[in-house]
């Protein structure tokens, strides 16, 4: 399997004009299983046409690199934590923008979500587009707008600094409903470049995307859309040469998709074509189960790089809605090692509510929080969290949230004691525990449980052996570690040292304890932490050897 993607890499970065010919043949057999077809494909593109993207085939440890299930920058493996309040944080000024970045980076924050859509209602800076707007209120797409673009180059420019990685989306179909919609560029009454009647783009859309696939998606397959087509890839051509210089993009085609898979398959095949460099691409569909149309990026692996599983299993609204969520990470992890081929998980935008079928809304920030901790514990590469724009009552995110940035350096401190990324989800170590009570990664002789709070707090670890092992307990949302304890004996009972969020660290060379890092309580505030006693008393943590 290896063979087959070293031999399609040099295909995927041609220089631009990459005629596609033979590709898609070489990638039905790839996905057919019939690899030596493939192969046969696929051989004579890169030996014919390719051989300048050769030097891009191996990982050089400068950038960002896919290893296995999960990233590596700079020749490091990262774990990706953190989230912007805004989705737009290229619309930022510049000042505002690096606090925001060093008051992420402080937290342990290395990742975020950037959307390339400018009519947000809510976006930091208003009236700022990629398009020249004339006088007359019309857009002119022929010209780009510099202002626009070197606010893009400064974010990339400031991340790649922090060794951040940003996660650029390209289209976005709530650009395509009837508000945003009256606003948007793209719109035929917006600009002086095409019109409604010769390209048929809808000037008016209905108020939910979803209800319809708007003409604006069929561009690359439509003759009487060429124009709309010269345009978008105008605009996407941009983005790539204001991006190739830096070193800490990846790139996802759309959020929530519900176009054509065509649509998306273009812009994928065009960004790799037309990079000038190696890059990372995937797509998030508008997917509420593994098994949805989310399979046909897994079942793509040449052409999605990594798989994007922020819509996973979002309509859970059960009194066990985090069990099911996490086993939904689960049910995507397996199929990306069944397939042969690991890809990293990511999920760049981990919400604080959950939905019924309807428009019912419950949740809040601790739902978003044990997103994060039980994402990672089911093998997440990264999470970002939704952006919050600073509001408490946000339905949607809690990003840059204090209690937020709280858990994201709580992680950390978890990740310094155990070797995350060399870990797996290993629940079934675990009895005893309720739904969503408890969740385990184990590696070797390192082991950490993250206990919700939930039930009784107490369930039993098997291990391998029964040599002494060491035990300390984080609380997340103080960052504070207790002491160390040595344990021994092949079942542990854990009990939970309190209410909330605890995570236990085994480890046989578990760091000493210390108090929190300098200015986490006071940068980080945590209102909630105060819980009330069970009468009266506050429950400590018990070990018990069996």
């Amino acid at each position: 399997m290896e063979i087959i993607r070293m031999m399609v890499l040099p295909i995927l970065l041609a220089a631009h004009g990459l005629a596609w010919s033979g590709f898609d043949e070489g990638l039905a057999a790839a996905n057919r299983g019939n690899y030596a077809t493939a192969l046969q494909e696929w051989r004579p593109l890169a030996e014919q046409e390719y051989a300048k993207a050769q030097s891009n085939l191996a990982p050089t440890g400068n950038g960002i690199v896919a290893d296995g299930m999960y990233w590596k920058y700079n020749g490091k493996q990262i774990l990706l934590l953190g989230g912007m309040a805004y989705g737009e944080p290229h619309l930022t000024p510049k000042a505002e923008l690096i606090r925001e970045l060093d008051k992420l980076k402080a937290a342990g924050g290395n990742y975020m979500r950037m959307t390339m859509v400018s009519v947000y209602p809510k976006t930091r800076v208003q009236g700022m587009y990629p398009f020249v707007k004339r006088s007359d209120g019309k857009f002119d797409l022929n010209q780009l707008n510099p202002t626009f673009w070197n606010h893009v180059k400064i974010l990339f420019e400031e991340t790649q600094k922090r060794e951040m990685i940003v996660q650029v989306e390209l289209w976005d179909q709530w650009e395509f409903y009837k508000g945003n919609y009256d606003e948007t560029y793209w719109n035929p009454k917006n600009n002086i470049n095409y019109s409604s009647s010769a390209t048929r783009i809808d000037t008016s859309l209905p108020d939910k995307p979803y209800k319809i696939s708007p003409a604006f998606f069929y561009a690359y397959r439509d003759h009487n859309k060429a124009v709309v087509l010269k345009y978008q890839r105008a605009f996407i051509q941009k983005l790539l040469q204001v991006a190739k210089p830096f070193n800490n993009i990846i790139y996802e085609i759309g959020n929530e998709s519900r176009e054509p898979q065509g649509w998306n398959d273009y812009w994928a095949k065009y960004i790799k074509s037309n990079a000038g460099k190696k890059v990372y691409v995937t797509d998030q569909r508008e997917d509420y189960s593994p098994d949805g149309n989310l399979t046909y990026v897994l079942k793509h692996p040449v052409m999605y790089d990594f798989i994007d599983v922020s819509q996973v299993g979002m309509r859970h609204i059960t009194t066990d809605y985090h069990q099911k969520h996490y086993n939904d990470f689960i049910n995507v992890r397996n199929k990306i090692l069944a397939s042969g081929i690991k890809r990293p998980m990511n999920n760049t935008k981990g919400y604080k509510w959950v939905r019924s079928w309807g428009d019912a809304y419950k949740g809040g920030e601790s739902v978003s929080i044990n997103r994060l901790w039980h994402g990672i514990f089911a093998g997440l590469a990264g999470f970002g969290f939704h952006p919050s724009h600073y509001e408490a009552d946000s339905r949607s995110g809690s990003a840059m949230m204090p209690n937020v940035l709280r858990n994201i350096k709580s992680m950390r401190m978890l990740e310094k004691r155990v070797d995350i990324m060399r870990m797996s989800p290993s629940n079934h170590l675990l009895n005893g525990q309720s739904a969503d009570e408890a969740y385990a990664l184990a590696s070797g002789s390192q082991y950490a449980v993250y206990f919700t709070g939930k039930a009784d707090r107490t369930v039993t670890l098997k291990r391998s052996s029964s040599k002494n092992i060491k035990l300390v307990w984080l609380n997340p949302d103080t960052g504070k570690l207790d002491s160390p304890i040595t344990v021994t004996g092949t079942v542990i009972t854990l009990q939970a040292p309190g209410f909330g969020r605890h995570v236990a660290i085994l480890s046989s060379d578990s760091a000493p304890p210390h108090p929190p890092p300098a200015g986490f309580l006071s940068d980080y505030a945590n209102p909630e932490q105060t819980k009330a006693p069970i009468n009266g008393i506050y429950p400590t943590g018990k070990i018990m050897h069996i």
